[in-house]
């Protein structure tokens, strides 16, 4: 069990490295809300070589809208 103020990051990525461990997973996707979103979570979430789908108000955070207005990776405006 983990508490139910346990910041999302501090959970999530132990459990899907032992997830990806233990069922020997190559390729996964974290989907996640804004807890997540942070330069050091997504710099953990890339330095795994996960994919992630994380949800946040583009025009009120600086790095996602920096992010999607750098990047030429294929991300779509919905």
């Amino acid at each position: 069990m983990v508490a139910g103020n346990t910041a999302d990051l501090t959970v999530l990525l132990p459990i899907v490295d032992r997830l990806r461990d233990r069922f020997k997973v190559g390729r996964a996707c974290v989907v996640a809300d804004l807890g997540m979103i942070s330069a050091a979570g997504i710099a953990a979430l890339e330095a795994r070589k996960l994919e992630y789908i994380l949800g946040a108000r583009e025009r009120s955070s600086v790095i996602v809208r920096d992010l999607v207005m750098t990047t030429s990776s294929g991300l779509r405006r919905s």
